[in-house]
This record gives C-alpha cells, structure tokens and sequence, in this order.
C-alpha cells in the first residue's frame, strides 16, 4: 500500500517535472535579469524577506504550476528541489544567486540611504535649546559657541 503511495506520488513528481521543463521559460531569470526591478518588486511583496537564488527559482516554478493549474504545495516543493539540485547547471544556480545578491545589495543600500536622509532632517529639526544647570552639559547639549 505503501510503496504504490510512493510509487504514485513519484510518478507524479516525474510528469510535472517534465511539463515544468517542456515550457521551457522556468530556466529564465525573473525580470529579465535586471536587479533594480526585482528589488522593488520585492520591498513592494516583503519588505524584510531576504532574497536567494533558490527562492527566485521556487517563484518561477510556482508560477509555472498556477497556469499548468497545479496546487499540491508538497509537489511543487519537491519539483523545485529535484530541478534545483539535479537538472540545473552551476552556470544556471550562479545566475540565480548573482540576481538574488545584486537585488539584496540594492535593497540595503537604499534603506541605508533612507535612514540616512531620516536623520539628517532629525538632526535639522533640533532648533530648541537644551537647558541646563551645568556649563559642561551646556556645551555638550547646545554646542560652543565661539566669539
């Protein structure tokens, strides 16, 4: 009972691998492979999700089994895994990694950028004397001022 259960699903892993590889597109790097779009797709989808070359890959199968009108999430896991590991070349998971990478450099630099411009007008917005009753907290508060 077992074994034809495993046979079975096997089976279908097989034959959804091989329409996932008869459409052809699943090798193809998303965005066409520009870093800049897939960064802003992905602060628009998940803000905080750190990309990786595998995951851009796992989209593009999920994708392909919503029009091949699949929805087995076990399956689809099991197919990006088996292609993945064994039917991609390193040239193909390089690809996807180096897109992920390029992406999530984009991404931190322009939170980097943002905390940056976030402080600047924090520390503009600073007009109102500190008070004190101590000189050296006085200096180190409002600064010194210099005849």
């Amino acid at each position: 009972m077992y074994s034809q259960k495993g046979q079975n699903l096997r089976s279908r892993k097989h034959d959804f691998i091989n329409k996932l590889i008869a459409c052809g597109n699943i090798y193809q790097l998303p965005y066409n492979n520009n870093a800049s779009i897939l960064a802003a797709n992905a602060i628009i989808e998940s803000p905080t999700k750190i990309l990786t070359g595998k995951g851009l890959f796992q989209k593009r199968i999920e994708r392909q089994a919503q029009k091949l009108r699949k929805h087995d999430k076990y399956l689809i896991n099991s197919a990006t895994e088996s292609i993945w590991n064994l039917r991609l070349t390193s040239i193909q998971r390089d690809g996807f990694e180096s897109l992920a990478n390029e992406a999530n450099n984009i991404i931190q630099n322009r939170a980097r950028s943002n905390a940056d411009d976030d402080m600047s007008n924090m520390m503009m917005r600073i007009s109102t004397p500190q008070v004190t009753n101590h000189p050296f907290g006085n200096c180190i508060y409002n600064g010194i001022d210099f005849p």
